[in-house]
Parts: C-alpha cells; structure tokens; sequence
C-alpha cells in the first residue's frame, strides 16, 4: 500500500460537535462575523477560524426575554410612527409618507372644522 497524502486537502473536523455546521458558510461570511463580534487571536486558516465562531456563537448568552421584549417594542413603534423605517423599501417609505401626509390634512380639516371657542 501506499501511504502517501493524496493532494486533495484534508478536512479537520471541529474538536466539538455542534449541532450547527459553520464549515458551510464562506470565508468572507465567516471573516464578517469575526469582524462583526471582533474574535481575535491567531485565526490563520479557515478551520481555527470555523472553531472560534462555533465557539463564541453557542457560548453566547442571550437574554431571550429582553429580546422579545425589545422585538415587540420595535413593532409597537412601527405601527404607531410611521417615521420608524425598519427595513421598509423605498416604495414603502413613499407610500407611508403619503398615508401620513393624508392623516395629517384630515386633522387640519377637522381641526379647521371645529367652532372657536368664545370667551
């Protein structure tokens, strides 16, 4: 037999089994998400690199209920303020922008409308 390497790269599995595969994603998606959380270190090559996000995304902790929290307040504001653009389209914006302009004329009619109080 012969015992030499063949050329095709060797694949390293990660020391720890994840139940999330991160060895599926890009190197430049993995480089933004070390940019993104600054993971620093000697991250030379694509699997020290795949190691050191596994690490820090499943050792993260995460207060769920502030999250939710915070979702739900995020949606409460859009509902109620046109102006709180979360990832609208610039169509969108329009179309609120106008919706708003319409609002805003029916209230000066109304308040136009309503008998000056005498004194």
């Amino acid at each position: 037999e012969n015992m030499s390497k063949s050329p095709e790269k060797e694949v390293v599995q990660p020391k720890k089994k994840y139940p999330l595969d991160f060895g599926r994603l890009t190197l430049g998606s993995l480089r933004r998400y070390q940019a993104k959380f600054k993971l620093h270190g000697e991250l030379k090559d694509r699997d020290e690199l795949i190691e050191a996000i596994s690490d820090h995304f499943f050792n993260t902790k995460v207060d769920c209920n502030k999250i939710i929290r915070k979702f739900l307040q995020i949606k409460k504001d859009e509902r109620q303020d046109d102006s709180h653009y979360l990832r609208k389209s610039a169509r969108n914006k329009e179309k609120l922008n106008r919706n708003q302009e319409a609002r805003n004329e029916k209230y000066n009619i109304y308040v136009a409308s309503k008998p000056k109080p005498t004194l």
